[in-house]
């Protein structure tokens, strides 16, 4: 019972351990996810893509009347509930290079920005701009 412990053995395994890893971290090969020097390089500057204008007539339809207008507002769509547009068809030119671009949604990247009307009616914009935004499409509300 009364035996010596092996405190030289002990340490000689310690030593021969932190020896081992001493000699493997100066002489041994990277960990391959520990070399990033590879895949490291400095950014360079994305050109930016040219917008299409030709999307963007100044006049609508060729410059529909106003009468135009008020009849593509009159018309009866057979959508369901769910899918109904709420507004004037004047209101939803601007997005109709959006809406022609949504069928491609499943081959190609449709970029989509959408500032709120809560963003609007919470006063998180100046009063000025929020003012003009509103006599042009009005404060209706949610969506519109």
């Amino acid at each position: 019972m009364n035996q010596p412990r092996p405190w030289f053995q002990w340490l000689l395994l310690w030593g021969l351990l932190l020896g081992t890893w001493w000699g493997a971290e100066r002489w041994g090969p990277a960990a391959p996810w520990l070399d990033v020097t590879t895949t490291l390089r400095p950014l360079q500057p994305r050109l930016p893509r040219a917008i299409a204008t030709e999307d963007r007539a100044s006049a609508p339809f060729g410059g529909a009347s106003q009468q135009a207008w008020d009849f593509l507002d009159t018309l009866e769509l057979d959508f369901p509930a769910s899918w109904q547009l709420k507004g004037s068809a004047r209101a939803w030119y601007p997005l109709r290079r959006f809406f022609l671009q949504l069928p491609e949604a499943d081959q190609r990247c449709v970029e989509v920005y959408h500032w709120g009307d809560s963003q609007i009616e919470g006063d998180r914009i100046s009063k000025v701009l929020r003012k003009r935004w509103q006599s042009k499409w009005g404060g209706r509300g949610p969506g519109w």
